[in-house]
């Protein structure tokens, strides 16, 4: 049977359509392997029975909890390319919650986090907004990036997405928090401590005047991707 013009073409058309259809399920479905261990603050001896939750951040939330075996390593899992997060923490307070944002590309991941410090008490502490630059490896601006600040536990958290200019206003704790950017499937972080002493004061009036003293000062800080 012979085929016109029309066709032929017809025929092509359907036939790419369902290739990009079958090549877009499969990339949809890859995963990649992320194995993830919790150790000591050297790194020599393996954490047992921290508790390590997984986290997308993507809107799917919670995807894994589980605690870490007698070399402080959890079970290896295969996730889809995206971002997500990390959280170690250890139910008996022994040592301050670890947090890391990681991407999930087409090769495997390999996380480890060092447990840190004896847990105190936490307290509530003054929030402050940060200039955040984003630059690549050449210095340039990476526009788009996306940018977060949050409290070393991540229990509170600041997402905001940078300007053309590689810029972005977040907003964090003062006395410790981290910023992370995230630009091109690369994650690069820093921890920012503005000092707060709230000693001075007696009353609630003098901390609040401290408070907007604090805010006023204006902070900024430039993250560089490697």
């Amino acid at each position: 049977m012979r085929l016109n013009f029309g066709e032929q073409t017809m025929r092509s058309i359907r036939v790419y359509l369902i290739a990009v259809m079958l090549v877009a399920f499969v990339m949809s479905t890859t995963a990649s392997p992320v194995r993830i261990r919790v150790t000591d603050p050297a790194g020599a001896e393996g954490v047992a029975r921290a508790l390590v939750i997984v986290q997308a951040l993507n809107g799917k939330g919670e995807v894994l909890r589980t605690l870490s075996d007698s070399n402080g390593s959890i079970p290896s899992m295969d996730l889809s390319a995206g971002v997500y997060r990390v959280i170690a923490t250890y139910p008996y307070g022994y040592w301050f919650t670890q947090v890391r944002e990681f991407v999930v590309s087409d090769a495997v991941v390999d996380i480890e986090l060092h447990m840190e410090g004896a847990v105190v008490e936490a307290v509530q502490v003054p929030e402050v907004q940060i200039k955040v630059s984003v630059v690549d490896q050449m210095g340039k601006p990476a526009p788009d990036a996306l940018v977060l600040g949050r409290d070393p536990a991540a229990k509170f958290n600041h997402w905001a997405k940078a300007d053309e200019h590689g810029q972005a206003m977040v907003t964090i704790g003062v006395n410790g928090a981290d910023v992370v950017a995230i630009y091109k499937g690369q994650v690069v972080s820093k921890r920012v401590d503005i000092p707060f002493q709230d000693a001075e004061c007696s009353d609630r009036d003098c901390m609040t005047r401290v408070i907007e003293k604090l805010k006023n000062v204006p902070q900024s800080l430039t993250l560089q991707l490697q």
